[in-house]
């Protein structure tokens, strides 16, 4: 063989060889590739898992909180100190016995003593000067205001009073009810005294005559007037509206709700069955659905002539007049200008003696609102009966002054066919009337049906000879026009006397009573002479023997128990929430700031061929594993204190910033009274510590060395499972696949480790055998 042939196949194995080193140093790069790409998973998995320790951080918030507390405890004595200087400057607020709120009850008592001295004395002379004026409802105003403004401060010192007490309060507390009833009856008299028209109720038994009057007083007929009962539903006559004179009536509905109601109270009729009455209860739902119109309660009625007019008036009576619509219909309003005056409205009601229990319950009603009543009493009946005396009662007890608001109109004696048996049964009447206590000149006969004729041009016959008969009837022919001129009278004049007088009354009766109480009630928990000490003198006082319980129970304790409560809220009964949150706070930021070494990739092969060595055609694959997980681990460090930063912040703020302003609250009055010793540079100390006494061991375990230093990566598995034995302990119990990588991964290691540990046999000679198999 020659020489040639020999060199050219030494040249081929070489070639060979080189190709098989190359192959060799390409699938290491790969194998380092992989090994760092599945400890750098591992790492993170853990660290995102257990970078937080929850059961040392809620011992750690516990001890932070629990400082801050025995902080404000500790500051008791200089807190009351501070907060009695702002209270004696009356900076303090919302504090009832603060030294502002004794020197408003101060003020308030004084102006009590001097109004028990001449409020009475005024109010008479008030009284007697808006008597000869005209303005009697302006001056009725201004004592109204003047009465409710002593009764709010009398109520003002009472509850002050009750607060003071600390013996029993019943007492006290009947009084104050006793004077927020007087308050209240003053403030109706406020509202009926506002409103822009007087109420007159027109009320009797049937067929007393109640709708004809009303006929005759509007001049045509509006109100059907026949035998059998007529009214139904509650009839409201009006002034014509000012801008709108065509309206001439209009129906309101009860809407759905007050329906409902009606029904579901609906009175069962007499000797009606079970079967009978559950279908008037349909049968009223079906009407009231055809009835009402869609999108409103009320119907409008407009009218430019008699023809008019007389239509309307027939589709009204079908309201007015069917008892199936009393439980639809709320009222029917008619608008005219034959009113005698302009300031009141008629009701007319059905008669207080109807069998129907919501027309008994109606008239009561209405008579509780009315402010003047026209009671008419058939003359043909002359004797009264039981319903009409329950209804003269109610309004006896009712209202002030109530019979003098009556006005007895006897009807029908136009149908006496002689003097003598007119003026029997009027001499009848008006005696049982009067009896009753109705006013002799509130006693009017009339004869309503002769005033219907004239004021609708009807039968000229009949009415001269009607007018003829009852000519010589008294003044039975002129008493519906006396009626009218001395209602108005009434309205106008004595009603706003009336309601004056009612105030006087009541401040006599019951006002002056509820201040006598109120003075002696002060007395009972205070020493002090309002009549003769100052203001200056009387605070001095108070705050002697007030600020201690002021300052512990207005402000220092509520603050401790509400700082106690949110402690113990917050991390023991939602200790599993604030765990979760920690560590869930924690692992978005250590992900957030770990991402771009997630997505990193390392080049291996590149490195080794880029790396410069004396040593040319031998690669170094060690040096180059090494320098990139030391420079993954320094990274990998540098995202955990990012987000242990950001930890910080988030417990620094929901925490002890929390806890800062329940601790504030003590002086709101003052910015950031309670101060924090601490800065979250030292919260942040602590924090990270706890964080890096396992993370720093585990990072080191899981990334920092190369699988093939076997000792280094041992030692630092076997120094993690001495610094996180419970951690390692659970790693092991996980389910998470062991890597199939040479050498075996983290866990691996430390499953080995721990299964010796188990057997009490593990010495540093087996953990080395484990690692080099």
């Amino acid at each position: 063989m020659s020489l040639f042939s020999i060199t050219s196949k030494k040249r081929s194995s070489d070639a060979a060889s080189v190709e098989k080193k190359l192959k060799t140093d390409t699938n290491v790069a790969q194998m380092i590739f992989k090994q760092i790409e599945e400890d750098k998973q591992e790492c993170f998995s853990f660290i995102t898992k257990y970078g937080v320790d929850t059961n040392e951080f809620l011992h750690l918030l516990g001890r932070w909180t629990q400082n801050l507390i025995l902080k404000y405890e500790q500051n008791h004595e200089l807190y009351k100190t501070l907060l009695r200087e702002k209270w004696e400057h009356g900076e303090l607020e919302n504090i009832i016995t603060d030294h502002n709120s004794s020197q408003l009850i101060y003020q308030r008592l004084k102006k009590l003593l001097d109004w028990q001295q001449t409020g009475v004395t005024n109010l008479k002379i008030q009284f007697t000067e808006a008597q000869n004026t005209k303005h009697a409802n302006d001056k009725l105003k201004k004592l109204i205001d003047e009465l409710l403004e002593i009764m709010s401060t009398m109520i003002v010192i009472q509850e002050y009073i009750v607060d003071k007490n600390t013996n029993d309060c019943a007492q006290i507390n009947i009084l104050l009810d006793s004077l927020n009833q007087t308050k209240e009856h003053v403030e109706r008299m406020q509202k009926i005294n506002e409103k822009e028209c007087n109420t007159i109720c027109i009320i009797g038994l049937e067929k007393a005559g109640k709708s004809t009057f009303i006929n005759a007083l509007l001049g045509f007929k509006i109100l059907p007037s026949k035998i059998e009962r007529c009214t139904q539903v509650k009839t409201i006559v009006k002034p014509l509206v000012t801008n709108d004179s065509t309206l001439f009536a209009d129906v309101e509905f009860y809407n759905d709700d007050e329906f409902k109601d009606a029904i579901d109270n609906l009175y069962k009729k007499q000797n009606e069955t079970d079967d009978d009455f559950k279908q008037r209860q349909t049968l009223l739902c079906q009407l009231q659905q055809k009835t009402i119109l869609p999108n409103s309660l009320t119907k409008y009625y407009h009218t430019s002539n008699d023809n008019d007019r007389r239509e309307t008036i027939k589709e009204l009576e079908i309201y007015i007049t069917d008892e199936k619509y009393l439980n639809i219909v709320k009222h029917v309003t008619f608008y005219t200008n034959k009113l005698p005056g302009e300031n009141y409205i008629l009701v007319d009601v059905p008669g207080c003696d109807s069998p129907i229990v919501e027309h008994r319950l109606s008239a009561i009603r209405v008579v509780q609102d009315a402010d003047a009543f026209l009671f008419l009493t058939d003359g043909q009946r002359p004797s009264l009966t039981d319903h009409q005396i329950q209804l003269l009662n109610e309004i006896q007890h009712g209202h002030f002054d109530g019979m003098k608001r009556a006005f007895g109109i006897i009807t029908k004696l136009d149908s006496c066919q002689t003097q003598m048996k007119y003026q029997e049964h009027y001499t009848k009447a008006k005696l049982e009337l009067e009896q009753k206590g109705f006013r002799s000149e509130h006693i009017f006969p009339v004869a309503t049906n002769v005033t219907l004729l004239e004021e609708t041009k009807g039968d000229r016959t009949e009415l001269r000879q009607v007018k003829t008969k009852i000519q010589k009837y008294g003044t039975l022919l002129q008493g519906f026009d006396q009626c009218k001129e001395k209602l108005n009278y009434f309205i106008e004049e004595e009603l706003p006397q009336t309601r004056l007088k009612q105030i006087i009354t009541i401040t006599e009766d019951k006002i002056v009573s509820h201040i006598n109480d109120v003075l002696r009630l002060f007395q009972q928990i205070s020493s002090a002479d309002i009549s003769t000490i100052s203001s200056d003198d009387y605070i001095k006082q108070l705050s002697l023997n007030e600020w201690n319980d002021i300052f512990e129970n207005k402000r220092y304790q509520p603050i401790l128990a509400r700082a106690s409560r949110w402690q113990k809220e917050t991390l023991v009964i939602n200790r599993t929430e604030c765990q979760n949150i920690l560590t869930q706070t924690f692992a978005e930021n250590f992900q957030k700031f770990s991402q771009s070494i997630t997505i990193q990739s390392h080049l291996i092969e590149h490195a080794m061929l880029e790396q410069h060595d004396i040593a040319v055609f031998q690669m170094n694959s060690y040096e180059v594993d090494d320098k990139q997980r030391k420079t993954i681990t320094f990274e990998i460090l540098r995202a955990i204190n990012k987000a242990s930063d950001h930890l910080v912040i988030f417990m620094y703020n929901k925490y002890i910033i929390e806890l800062q302003k329940i601790f504030n609250a003590i002086c709101p009055e003052q910015n950031n009274f309670f101060q924090i010793d601490l800065t979250m540079e030292h919260y942040a100390i602590e924090v990270k510590t706890l964080i890096l006494r396992v993370i720093h061991p585990l990072i080191i375990a899981t990334i920092r060395w190369s699988h093939t230093n076997y000792v280094n990566r041992k030692n630092a598995v076997e120094d993690f499972i001495r610094i996180a034995p419970i951690i390692a302990f659970d790693i092991r119990q996980s389910n998470s696949e062991i890597s199939s990588h040479e050498n075996g991964s983290f866990k691996k290691i430390v499953n080995e480790f721990l299964q010796i540990s188990s057997q009490n046999t593990i010495s540093i000679n087996q953990l080395l055998s484990i690692t080099k198999h």
